[in-house]
């Protein structure tokens, strides 16, 4: 075969090419086939890593693959490990190589970034279901831990932790799903069972703390109280001639009294449940006019639905879970108000009556309305803030609920 002065010229001119296209790369630093090691990984960030599920294992979170990145420091540029040290902290920067995953605007440049050191990679992580608040899950983390930072192994191209049992928890989605809508902005619900077991959780918007904030109490624990007060009849038999019942009952039962009163309904115990952000606030001093008006005392909505349990729990006052695992009735710290007392003053609040569902209703001007039933082990429902105007219709689908989980499992 002859080789012609065309083809000579134009071999050359493809090794010229490939040439510099080589010097290209070796200056400017393209990736070529990752440089990273398939030894377990730590994440920067904590990734929800295990599903969590309600009663019957109706599943709260749904799996998916998050977006990361694989950071192996020495082969950055020095401007990419300036920017990335900036974001993740020193210490990562330090290791032989980790996994950068976040959604900062940072981050989401850096997927788009070619130089060598970084690579895209995926997470198998889980995400939230709709209807799963935020404040649900900071709940959950607190009775078994849900997230993790690693260590990562890497299978079949995906990065992921070592599988767990899936948490159970006494969260309804399907709850959730129909009391969320009702909450306008700047509002909470809450939701528990007779045995204390919280159901939902939520606030509007999600992402932010609003569920842990307390507030000014006012009348709100007013029923609760006066079925403590019953224990003395004298003293009921003086409150009973006035309209201003807590105003009566701040003079006649005394400050200290009803502070003894609300410390028994579980008012004041530091957190009502492990997983709140903040601590409830301490109990004033026992002055009757600011306990009996309540402008003073302060309480986080899980707080006040808990006073409402012993209504439900045979005069006996439960601790607040999370967890999934089988209560009884009768089971937590006694009142002095007997069951009969405390039926007593059930029968003289406010009802509605939906779907064939009897809820006793306190709904006092102020920061928070309660209803509760006796049906299925008990709800009681706390809408707190711009909420409480909504109380009528959780109420309506909050029975629903009741009525349709016969059927799911809750």
């Amino acid at each position: 075969m002859k080789w012609n002065r065309q083809v000579v010229i134009g071999s050359s001119a493809a090794l010229a090419i490939l040439a510099a296209l080589g010097i290209w790369m070796v200056f400017f630093r393209l990736p070529g086939s990752p440089s990273y090691s398939s030894v377990p990984s730590f994440a920067s960030s904590p990734v929800l890593s295990r599903q969590i599920v309600g009663q019957q294992d109706l599943r709260l979170t749904r799996s998916y693959h998050r977006p990361a990145l694989v950071v192996v420091p020495k082969l950055l540029p020095d401007w990419a490990q300036r920017e990335i040290k900036h974001q993740v902290g020193a210490r990562l920067m330090h290791r032989r190589q980790f996994i950068w995953d976040g959604t900062s605007p940072l981050f989401v440049q850096a997927r788009h970034w070619a130089i060598s050191g970084l690579y895209p990679t995926l997470i198998a992580a889980y995400q939230p279901a709709p209807g799963m608040s935020a404040a649900a899950l900071m709940l959950v983390e607190s009775s078994a831990p849900v997230y993790s930072k690693g260590p990562f192994f890497l299978n079949q191209g995906l990065w992921g932790v070592k599988q767990q049992r899936p948490v159970s928890t006494s969260l309804s989605i399907a709850l959730s799903r129909k009391l969320e809508p009702l909450i306008p902005n700047g509002g909470v619900l809450a939701a528990i069972n007779g045995q204390g077991q919280i159901r939902m959780v939520a606030s509007n918007p999600s992402n932010r703390h609003i569920s842990w904030q307390p507030r000014p109490v006012g009348l709100g624990l007013v029923p609760p109280l006066i079925a403590e007060a019953m224990t003395n009849p004298q003293l009921l038999k003086q409150v009973a001639h006035g309209s201003d019942v807590l105003g009566q009952l701040g003079t006649d039962w005394g400050g200290r009294k009803i502070q003894q009163a609300l410390m028994r309904l579980g008012v004041d115990s530091g957190v009502s449940v492990l997983g709140q952000l903040v601590k409830n606030p301490a109990l004033p001093k026992p002055s009757p006019l600011v306990l009996s008006e309540g402008h003073a005392l302060w309480a986080t909505p899980l707080e006040v639905a808990r006073a409402y349990l012993p209504f439900l729990n045979q005069g006996e006052l439960p601790s607040l879970t999370i967890n999934s695992a089988t209560t009884h009735f009768g089971v937590g710290r006694p009142l002095a108000a007997p069951e009969g007392t405390l039926t007593a003053v059930t029968q003289f609040l406010p009802t509605v009556v939906t779907s064939g569902i009897r809820f006793s209703v306190w709904r006092p001007d102020g920061n928070y309305a309660v209803a509760y039933t006796s049906l299925d082990h008990g709800l009681v429902l706390v809408a707190g803030g711009p909420a409480t105007s909504n109380i009528i219709a959780v109420i309506h689908e909050a029975a629903v609920w009741l009525t349709e989980k016969k059927g799911i499992g809750g």
